[in-house]
């Protein structure tokens, strides 16, 4: 019990920082680097589902080096990752689909956790964690805990997308991000 009250502190944490941010590149930063104190994750992907119902990474920590991409960096099986935002669950998944991002994910023994990112009832994304699973590692903790962190990454990461839009309605002009971009190289 005392573990999972230190397990939602950092939740509590993890949201508030997630929460100040107001650049989308500074935003994914955060709900990338902050994920390693909500679980034990070795690498983390952000990929989001775009208009033309593909998909597209756009955000990875791995090894303590984070990056962003826009744009296509690697050629991987979209409808995968389409099938998992469309499901809506949280989906621990089996290391038996031949694909380069899977294949990267899996790497070293590791096991990879989907987690829609929501927002109004339908998933726009998804966290990827490649996770090493010890035996003091309790799925359904991390579960819980991703699906209440996921949630408040798609509220906040379509409130910053909402202001940004409003502000181009006000004045014509689109926000800029103030960090450049760095390919992701897997």
């Amino acid at each position: 019990m005392q573990n999972l009250w230190l397990n939602l502190g950092v939740l509590h944490e993890a949201i508030q920082d997630i929460s100040k941010q107001n650049n989308i590149n500074k935003f994914w930063e955060s709900v990338c680097k902050n994920t390693r104190w909500i679980i034990p994750a070795k690498k983390t992907y952000i990929v989001l589902q775009t208009k033309n119902s593909q998909t597209e990474i756009v955000a990875k920590l791995e090894s303590g080096n984070f990056s962003t991409a826009i744009g296509k960096c690697l050629e991987y099986d979209h409808s995968i990752f389409n099938n998992l935002i469309n499901s809506g669950e949280n989906t621990w998944i089996e290391n038996s689909q031949k694909d380069p991002l899977l294949e990267c994910l899996f790497k070293n023994n590791l096991e990879v956790l989907s987690v829609p990112i929501k927002f109004d009832n339908s998933s726009i994304g998804l966290i990827l964690f490649s996770i090493n699973l010890g035996t003091e590692i309790n799925k359904e903790e991390i579960d819980s805990l991703t699906k209440i962190y996921s949630l408040h990454v798609g509220i906040t990461y379509k409130y910053i997308l909402n202001k940004r839009q409003f502000v181009h309605f006000l004045t014509g002009f689109w926000l800029l991000e103030s960090s450049q971009t760095k390919p992701i190289m897997i």
